[in-house]
């Protein structure tokens, strides 16, 4: 009964369908009682017409045309009413999936404290939840739940005409039905507790494999590719035997219930033999409590299986639940998604024409797991001005960066965008989370660039204006030139027409930088937030790269992760962090002399062999 209510709390909005198809289910089970008691009745009328009284104005058997119009009239409606049923319980099905994965990502997208809609800790992994949990539950509106209500009443109703024709051939099926109730209790007990390892077993086998395929090329250089193998197939045999854990609950159940029904059955039909043939029963009553007993096994059977599926619905609701953090309702988010809807900006900032300045003030963040990624840390980074956040690897600067640009939210404090706080300013559009921008505010207000690049499977087209979709081609091909990407582009088979297939996997770190950082020109948000951008590049790349920085600089605020010191050595602010606190704040004179931090980092550049002084953000 609890996974019965968990998985109705999630229909929202598909209720009235759900209530529709659940009512025309149940029509459709009486509809084909009516002919299958029509032929009960006629049978019994031919075997002892003195007990069985004919129907109103007719001596005896009504004519064979009218028996069969009325049981072809009986089965139409039957067919009618069943095909119906079956519409609106999968457009439920299908609406409720659609809305449940937009839920879900919506979610993700707004992440609570210390989680990030990616990486967050542990949990569900998202990509499990959104495409096999929640396709678990597309059948549940116009299949599950239909069948369990019929599973349910129409016993009881079975049981209560018995009772009502002859208590005592109806006793036997009375006591199974009370016995019947506990035992598809423990039954989904047994079977929950028994699908929730074969999850954990699926999510540590999944991720085995996927750890094998992506560290392909590591395990075969350190040659421990048999190693991960054999750790892939403990993986796989601790999910067979949770499978078969499972497969050994569910099978006890479906012997017990039916021998539980069929032993309850043949009691009640043996009596009512026992007494027919000694004449205490008519062929009418006779025929009844066989309808009846036979009718009482189909939705019992059904009831187990179902019952069985329903437990493993349950455990994917908990999952979705636990992916977002709360039990899923209606958002109000049911309406089409539109693919040419930008992040154009909305809010009072966003008209501004000068660019906002960044302030923290006493921002905490502490990670689902307990563990304090950043303390109280208070900064501005000046409008239109070169902020750089520098610091032993550790310190927090990926945290600060991923706070400002919205991928996190703190623990405690504020982050105020020109004087306003980003947890007031409107969310992220429905069609920034169509497109995959992950830029942090739904006003446009924040760009950012991570340093390893995230490239999709489309065209370099589709790729550059991922964050503007309705973009024209002149201010496409424009910020590739001042991405320093436009003649690589042109180079390409179909130009900007090329599917970057695999992500872009064959171009070089460099050439997926450039493509990013024109995504960020046409994207054209006044606060750009850089993860050290030419870490990993030739030195090539990194001259093209940071030309283009340094011109995507000019008029914004600009928040660089620095890890190559003399790249922000002319920076306004340089912000020192240390353990996930904020040790101080100043230009790179004054933390010369004042930073203990940031003295041991530039000194150990400098005392690096073969170190030069490379261009730098202006």
């Amino acid at each position: 009964m609890t996974a019965l209510l968990d998985l109705l709390r999630l229909a929202g909005p598909e209720r009235p369908s759900l209530i529709l198809s659940l009512v025309l289910r149940l029509a459709e089970g009486l509809l084909l009682i009516v002919p299958l008691s029509m032929a009960v009745w006629i049978a019994a009328l031919l075997l002892d017409p003195a007990h069985v009284p004919p129907l109103p104005g007719l001596p005896g058997l009504p004519p064979a045309g009218s028996v069969a119009g009325v049981l072809g009239l009986g089965f139409l409606l039957h067919l009618l009413v069943a095909r119906a049923a079956g519409r609106a319980g999968t457009l439920a099905g299908y609406s409720m999936t659609a809305r449940l994965r937009r839920e879900c990502l919506i979610r993700l997208r707004s992440p609570r404290p210390g989680r990030n809609g990616n990486t967050g800790g542990a949990g569900p992994d998202p990509a499990s939840v959104l495409m096999t949990d929640i396709a678990r539950l597309e059948v549940f509106p116009g299949i599950i739940l239909p069948k369990m209500v019929q599973g349910i009443l129409f016993p009881l109703a079975a049981i209560a005409g018995a009772m009502a024709a002859d208590p005592v051939l109806g006793l036997p099926l009375l006591v199974a039905a009370g016995l019947l109730g506990p035992a598809l209790l423990l039954a989904a007990r047994l079977q929950r507790q028994a699908g929730e390892h074969l999850a954990g077993a699926g999510a540590e086998l999944n991720d085995r494999l996927i750890d094998m395929l992506h560290g392909m090329p590591v395990l075969k250089s350190f040659a421990l590719t048999t190693r991960h193998l054999h750790r892939a197939h403990q993986a796989m045999e601790r999910m067979r035997d949770a499978g078969k854990a499972l497969t050994a609950r569910y099978v006890v159940a479906a012997i017990c219930v039916p021998v539980l029904v069929a032993g309850a059955g043949s009691v009640t039909i043996g009596m009512a033999t026992h007494r027919l043939i000694a004449g205490e029963l008519t062929a009418g009553p006779f025929l009844l409590f066989l309808f009846l007993t036979l009718r009482l096994f189909g939705p019992v059977i059904e009831l187990v299986e179902f019952s069985s599926l329903l437990q493993q619905m349950s455990i994917s609701a908990r999952r979705l639940s636990d992916l977002s953090g709360s039990a899923f309702t209606d958002t109000g988010l049911s309406g089409p998604i539109s693919a040419d809807t930008g992040p154009a900006a909305t809010g009072p900032l966003a008209a501004t024409v000068s660019p906002p300045d960044v302030t923290f003030r006493a921002v905490s963040l502490t990670h689902a797991d307990g563990t304090t990624a950043l303390r109280e840390a208070s900064f501005t980074a000046p409008a239109g001005r070169l902020t750089a956040l520098v610091g032993h690897t550790g310190a927090g600067k990926t945290t600060v960066a991923h706070l400002a640009a919205g991928l996190l939210t703190p623990t405690s404090g504020q982050i105020l965008l020109g004087g306003q706080d980003r947890a007031a300013l409107p969310p992220h559009g429905v069609a920034e989370l169509a497109t995959g921008l992950a830029t942090g505010l739904a006003t446009g207000l924040v760009g950012m660039m991570p340093q390893h690049v995230t490239l999709f499977s489309l065209s370099v087209r589709d790729n550059i204006r991922l964050g503007r979709p309705s973009a024209p081609q002149e201010e496409i091909e424009t910020a590739a030139r001042r991405a320093r990407c436009h003649d690589l582009i042109l180079s390409m088979p179909q130009g900007y027409d090329t599917v970057l297939s695999n992500g872009g996997a064959a171009l070089s770190g460099g050439e997926r930088q450039r493509l990013a950082l024109a995504r960020l020109f046409l994207q054209d948000c006044p606060v750009m937030i850089l993860d050290e951008a030419t870490s990993a590049l030739d030195v090539e790349n990194e001259r093209l790269v940071q030309d283009a920085l340094s011109e995507l600089a000019q008029g914004r605020t600009l928040i660089v992760i620095a890890h190559r010191l003399w790249t922000i050595r002319n920076a306004d602010c340089i912000v020192v962090l240390d353990q996930g606190r904020v040790e101080s704040c100043g230009t790179h004179n004054d933390l010369l002399g004042t930073s203990p931090v940031y003295g041991s980092l530039w000194a150990a550049l400098s005392a690096a062999p073969g170190w030069h002084r490379g261009a730098s953000i202006n």
